[in-house]
């Protein structure tokens, strides 16, 4: 189940946007190849590459290969006045 906070929405709606995309950036270096999460506030160009959700008039487009927890949360950061949207519950392939 995926789960937006409140907060989330309203700093969208400020935005104007009802979007929310998770993709995977991939960080080279050492031995091996971390993936992060990289949230947007826009749709993806390439929405066949993407598992599309409506949650409560959002669009969540999450990237194939990116396996959702039971339960993940979508909650906004405020860090001296910068605001960023961040995800728990997400696991990569």
């Amino acid at each position: 189940m995926i789960h937006i906070d409140p907060k989330v929405v309203d700093y969208l709606h400020h935005k104007h946007s009802h979007c929310l995309t998770i993709k995977t950036l991939e960080v080279s270096g050492g031995c091996a190849i971390p993936v992060e999460p990289q949230i947007e506030t826009k749709p993806p160009l390439n929405v066949e590459k993407y598992l599309h959700y409506e949650i409560d008039g959002i669009d969540v487009y999450v990237k194939k290969g990116v396996d959702l927890d039971s339960e993940v949360y979508f909650k906004l950061s405020n860090v001296l006045g910068l605001k960023s949207i961040h995800a728990t519950g997400l696991n990569f392939m």
